[in-house]
């Protein structure tokens, strides 16, 4: 793909009120520092992917008024023309200022900025046109095989090591162990890794080693401290435990008999017995007071569940008076509309006119007699059926009044009944209480009890100060032994921590063997690296005339760490002036249009510091500093 810049018009983009260039196969712009040669590849950045010649997308488009203000009310708008395989294509934007006048208010206020997009001057969206433009090519590339800067100073080293790696592909693992027999001994130990995680294993595996490695002599230390003294004599102290243990067990037969002497084993059972006779008259009563408050008991059970019978006749009858009493009300009232009612109807008199409403002649008696019967015929008959109506309300009145005196006599009856229950319950509870009160007389045995503890006591007096005297001695001897015992333990503990000691020992060797394996693994994956970065770093020098990498750093400790740093002439990038950093970009933008298959316009910023340009294959586009152009030049 051939991609090429027609020309490109500028209105109010960052100080410049109006530009149009035209660019040619090979195009040089020339001005003074200032005069606006970096604003036309920011501008045209800006018209394909918003963002300037350093990668931001918040640069400041709008110019400033003569107080340093932001100018308003202009349009600021980039055309660009480009040549994409020789079709022409136009792209533009326009980005404005946004007022608006709120309701109740006379003046517009600014809210804000806009930005319109055309493609081939067809309006449309911003993510349609930047669809269209991804359609052609992609930002990132696109950039790095425009601008020489842009691969060595504005992206990441390890994203410029993958680039580096895409152009000339990585290099296999057997074709690197086969370029050196000193390798062939790794496929034995990759399992199935790739060198990155056998690298990674290899160093976790000696992390691991080495700390058990540290704490080893420590714990040799700790186990060494712990070693106690053993007495000289430790060869006869099981005999002398022997012998304690004979003097132990007659000290015990000793104080056994003292503590079981005859007169007061004698005692002790007699005591036994008055204490079981004792338990016994007490099993006895409790079982008495038992079977008397047993029927008691049954009685009182019975007495609660007749009051409870009472209890829900007295809720249901109360119920029933309660609606009986409603009905009553009820009815009285009835009676008393009728009445009422009976009196109206019956005060009513006859109103049937006696002469012709139209005519005023008056009517025929016989007409007017008729009228007036039909008149006495419905009031008769309407009070009729209210004296049927009160008759037959005044006899269920005169039933539930008789009902309600039955009911409040059944419930007084029951209350009553209620009473009796609750005094039967409290009195059979006074005996219940009465009877759990009473005590069996113990008197007798008590005293006989305590008589025979007083004559125990009196015995046991007299054998105290020897069975004390001889549990001293016991004291002592078992002190004796367990002092010994301890000496013995001793030993056995020491032998136990000097085979701890031995067997750390051992895993201290076991470790550093493991550990010397480990490093000549490592060295074998470092040998493979450096073998490796001698394939990489010549196979990606050669893609290129100028530029050359530096992918691998020696470490402090011996290995090698991943980098990617350009070099021109054997000088690091950094230390480039910038005509080498120009001529390396050049170059490597060279390579990577190559490898893209895409030719894109290249643009130089700084040009006037380099004298030679590489050889290049695409547009050129050089912005030069001359201090003998106050205005902007352009020579095609």
């Amino acid at each position: 793909m051939n991609i090429g810049i027609s020309s490109i018009s500028l209105r109010n983009f960052k100080g410049v009120d109006r530009l149009d260039v035209n660019f040619g196969k090979n195009t040089s712009i020339y001005g003074q520092n200032a005069t606006g040669k970096t604003t036309i590849f920011d501008a045209f950045l800006w018209c394909l992917f918003g963002k300037d010649s350093q990668n931001k997308a918040d640069f400041d488009i709008k110019g400033l008024d003569s107080q340093g203000n932001a100018a308003h009310n202009l349009n600021h708008s980039v055309d660009v023309s480009l040549e994409v395989d020789g079709k022409g294509i136009v792209l533009s934007k326009i980005y404005t200022e946004k007022w608006t006048k709120k309701r109740g208010s006379a003046a517009a206020e600014f809210t804000g900025h806009t930005t319109e997009y055309s493609f081939n001057g067809v309006p449309c969206k911003e993510k349609e046109y930047q669809e269209r433009i991804k359609g052609i090519i992609d930002e990132n590339v696109f950039r790095l095989l425009t601008d020489p800067r842009r691969f060595n100073e504005q992206i990441s080293w390890q994203d410029r090591r993958k680039i580096l790696m895409n152009i000339c592909g990585d290099v296999s693992i057997d074709e690197v162990i086969a370029s050196d027999k000193k390798l062939s001994g790794l496929k034995n130990i990759l399992n199935g890794n790739n060198i990155e995680d056998l690298k990674k294993i290899i160093a976790s595996q000696k992390k691991e080693i080495n700390d058990e490695l540290q704490k080893i002599p420590v714990r040799i230390d700790e186990a060494t401290r712990s070693m106690m003294p053993i007495r000289a004599d430790i060869a006869q102290v099981p005999g002398m435990i022997k012998d304690l243990e004979g003097k132990k067990a007659a000290l015990e037969s000793q104080l056994s008999d003292l503590r079981n002497g005859g007169a007061v084993s004698a005692k002790r059972i007699e005591l036994q017995d008055i204490q079981a006779e004792i338990q016994k008259m007490k099993n006895t009563f409790n079982e008495n007071i038992a079977t008397r408050i047993a029927p008691l008991n049954e009685e009182l059970s019975g007495l609660q569940d007749q009051e409870s019978a009472v209890h829900r006749k007295i809720s249901s009858l109360e119920s029933e008076a309660k609606a009986t009493q409603s009905t009553i009300d009820a009815i009285e009232k009835e009676l008393e509309g009728l009445r009422s009612a009976w009196v109206t109807i019956d005060a009513q008199e006859c109103t049937e006119p006696t002469t012709c409403p139209t005519c005023g002649q008056a009517l025929p008696d016989i007409q007017i007699n008729d009228a007036r019967e039909k008149f006495l015929n419905a009031k008769a008959s309407k009070l009729a059926g209210i004296d049927e109506r009160g008759k037959a309300a005044k006899a269920t009145l005169v039933a539930s009044k008789r009902r309600a005196e039955e009911v409040t006599r059944e419930i007084e009856a029951l209350k009553g009944e209620w009473r009796s229950i609750e005094d039967r319950q409290n009195e059979v509870r006074k005996q219940i209480a009465a009877i759990r009160a009473m005590q069996p007389d113990l008197s007798g045995l008590e005293a006989k009890k305590a008589s025979i503890q007083a004559e125990i006591d009196n015995i046991s007096a007299s054998e105290l100060g020897l069975v004390s005297e001889v549990q001293s001695k016991l004291s002592h001897v078992k002190a004796e032994i367990s002092t010994l015992e301890a000496d013995l333990n001793r030993v056995q503990t020491n032998e136990a921590t000097q085979k701890r000691i031995i067997e750390l020992g051992e895993r201290e060797k076991e470790l550093a063997a493991q550990y010397e394996a480990l490093e000549g693994n490592l060295f074998l994956v470092e040998s493979f690296i450096r073998a490796k970065v001698g394939f990489l770093e010549k196979r990606i020098n050669n893609k290129f005339r100028l530029a050359r990498f530096k992918l691998f750093e020696d470490q402090i400790n011996g290995g090698l760490a991943e980098v990617c740093e350009t070099t021109l002439n054997g000088v690091p990038y950094p230390s480039i002036n910038n005509a080498g950093r120009i001529q390396s970009g050049m170059d490597i933008i060279r390579a990577l249009q190559d490898h893209y298959g895409i030719k894109a316009p290249v643009w130089i910023d700084n040009r006037e510091s380099i004298i030679e340009l590489p050889e290049m294959d695409c547009q050129i586009i050089s912005l030069v500093v001359s201090d003998a152009d106050k205005n902007l030049r352009v020579a095609s």
